[in-house]
Formats: C-alpha cells, sequence, structure tokens
C-alpha cells in the first residue's frame, strides 16, 4: 500500500489532472488504514470525473467506510452527492436494511434528509429494525419517539408485539424478567396510543 501511495502521488505531481490516480491514491490510503484522507481523495476524484463512481474497489471501500465512526457520515453524503442514483440507492438500502447495524441506518437517514431523499426511506422497516437492535432503556425509548413521530399506524403492531402482558388483576403490567421493553412499557403504550386511529392518534 506505501508503493501504491508513493506511485499515485507522484503520478499526480506530473499530471494533476490524472484522476484516475486520485482514486487510486484514495485506495492506497484506504489500505492503509488512513480512511478519512481516502474519503478526501476520493471526493476529489468523483468531482473531476463522475464517471469513476462506477469503480469497484471505490465501491468496496466506501461500504467497510460505514464500519468505523469516523467515516460513516463522510461515506453517506459522499455516495448521496457524488455516485448519482446508484450511490442514494446505496444509502437508501443502508437505510432501511434490518440487517445493518443501528448506526449505519441512523447515519444513513440523517444524510439522506440533509439531501431531501427522505421519502426513499422505508422507515417502517428501518425503525422497526432500530428498536430490534436498540440497547438500553433511553435508546428504546429515543426509538419510540422517533416512531411517533412518523405518526404512521402501520407502527402500532411492532409497538404492541414489545409490550410487555398485563397481569389478570387491576390491569397492571406483569414484571417480566427478560423482557427488555419493561422499563419502556408506559412510553410503548402512549406510543400506541397515539398512533392508534380513532383515538386522536395517526390517520394514515
Amino acid at each position: 500500500a506505501k508503493e501504491a501511495v508513493i506511485t499515485a502521488k507522484e503520478i499526480l505531481s506530473k499530471s494533476p489532472g490524472q484522476w484516475s490516480a486520485q482514486l487510486l491514491l484514495g485506495h492506497a490510503k484506504f489500505a492503509q488504514g488512513e480512511r478519512l484522507e481516502a474519503l478526501e481523495a476520493y471526493s476529489r476524484a468523483l468531482k473531476a470525473e463522475p464517471s469513476l463512481a462506477t469503480d469497484i474497489r471505490l465501491g468496496e471501500y466506501l461500504d467497510e467506510a460505514f464500519l468505523y465512526e469516523c467515516c460513516r457520515k463522510q461515506a453517506a453524503t459522499l455516495l448521496i452527492q457524488l455516485c448519482g442514483k446508484r450511490g442514494i440507492a446505496r444509502v437508501v438500502d443502508k437505510a432501511s436494511s434490518p440487517l445493518a447495524p443501528i448506526e449505519t441506518r441512523k447515519v444513513s437517514r440523517e444524510a439522506l434528509i440533509a439531501a431531501g431523499k427522505q421519502d426513499e426511506i422505508d422507515w417502517l422497516a428501518s425503525l422497526t429494525a432500530d428498536l430490534e437492535q436498540a440497547k438500553g432503556c433511553t435508546e428504546r425509548a429515543a426509538v419510540i419517539e422517533a416512531i411517533v413521530a412518523r405518526g404512521d399506524s402501520r407502527f402500532v403492531p411492532v409497538l404492541e408485539a414489545k409490550l410487555p402482558q398485563r397481569g389478570r388483576a387491576r390491569g397492571f403490567f406483569r414484571r417480566q424478567s427478560g423482557n427488555p421493553f419493561y422499563c419502556v412499557r408506559r412510553e410503548l403504550q402512549d406510543a400506541i396510543e397515539a398512533l392508534t386511529p380513532g383515538e386522536g392518534g395517526a390517520s394514515r
């Protein structure tokens, strides 16, 4: 990788307009673990030569960049702004996929919202996956709040499935050991009421 960096820099020093060399510099930097510098090189290359967006290794490294906290936002923005419809589609897929890590979905959603592409997100799939993967009461409560903000009644069955069962006496919730949603039972109940059509909630 070091040799590739040196070679790419030598080419660029002689021919600054060799954007394919700028792309190769990005590849070499990424392979060395210098991911932010790699993304900067990719950005320079793609701004000057959009056709480079079809490079297979570029796609692989941008996908890998989502694994690192330092690089998720930059990778999502680069894909949306500089990789055309295919790039946008890749970020939409990451924002909506239940197989993606929760942080990848969050960053992808934020990038799409910033680009005015929020309507392309499958919000039901995305936030349902967040609810499944959320860790701790605070994170679960935040996801429930985001679900309510969507105002979509399709979330009601999803929330009901997480609601702890009530005890037979007085309608109290039974404390269920092993149910991670017991601590947000009130938030779940309020969200269900807010989103249920005909109860002052969602009409969708």
